[in-house]
């Protein structure tokens, strides 16, 4: 199985975190045949030099492409999707780390179900230096437990999923959605296509104060807004329901941090 590796960094990046991610990719048991890497926007040195290192190290593996300005990441991963020159694309993010054994994972489930279209799973959510596990969120495992999952949050880890480049591309890619990979799962759902998450920890995330922060406030609340009436508009959920979900995930929104910590890691990411 062939992998392109598809990344965006942008400058408020860690080059620490960056260069984690990318050792990562590297020393996987299957390896990938391309990392692409998106620059969202101008970065600071630190992070030139990290990837500058790699491109010379892997300068056959690792493609590297710039925005002038931060664009957002629904544009970098549309542009960058493109740039993959194999059918099977991997997302990974740039301040995580996969187990080494990922991508032979996902080969291995690929191999088994020929038709899947999309492979994810499970990923452990740590502190952020790493050192202590917060939690594990767990997504639904089935097409059809995907289906009912889909109807109130997003049923993919997003830094997980391995998908194929021409199931992607006719459900009309990213865009410029603030919510882009739910809104890109809504739309290859409605398309038919198959799609399944595994059990198996495929990713390990760093959370804390500066993730909740970044899901926070009025602009969260404006991503709620544009991806509930989004679903609605792919008939995915009634008009009630939207409502619902607007109401309960602002709420959500606009708790304290700590609050917030106590909602994700209690409620939340139970399943």
């Amino acid at each position: 199985m062939e992998i392109s590796v598809l990344m965006s960094v942008y400058d408020e990046e860690k080059p620490s975190y960056l260069e984690q991610a990318l050792q990562s990719m590297i020393n996987q048991t299957l390896p990938p045949k391309q990392i692409v890497i998106v620059k969202d926007g101008k970065l600071k040195q630190e992070l030139e030099e990290v990837l500058e290192k790699y491109k010379k190290r892997f300068p056959k593996m690792i493609d590297i492409y710039s925005f002038v300005q931060n664009l957002g990441l629904g544009e970098a991963l549309k542009f960058g999707l493109q740039k993959c020159k194999y059918e099977y694309i991997a997302r990974m993010d740039t301040d995580d780390i996969a187990p080494l054994e990922r991508f032979e994972r996902q080969s291995e489930i690929f191999k088994q179900n020929p038709q899947l279209d999309l492979l994810g799973g499970y990923i452990e959510e740590y502190d952020e230096k790493m050192e202590k596990l917060v939690s594990i969120r767990k997504v639904p495992l089935t097409l059809a437990e995907i289906k009912k999952q889909i109807k109130t949050q997003s049923p993919f880890n997003h830094g997980t999923v391995i998908m194929r480049k021409q199931a992607v591309l006719k459900a009309g890619n990213y865009n410029k959605t603030k919510l882009e990979d739910y809104d890109l799962w809504a739309r290859m759902l409605i398309g038919g296509c198959k799609m399944a998450n595994t059990k198996e920890i495929l990713g390990k995330n760093r959370t804390g104060n500066s993730m909740y922060a970044r899901r926070s406030g009025i602009k969260q609340v404006k991503k709620i807004l544009e991806m509930e009436k989004n679903l609605y508009t792919y008939q995915i959920i009634g008009f009630f329901t939207m409502l619902k979900n607007i109401v309960i995930r602002s709420i959500v929104a606009l708790l304290p941090i700590k609050m917030k910590w106590f909602v994700y890691t209690k409620w939340i990411r139970k399943w």
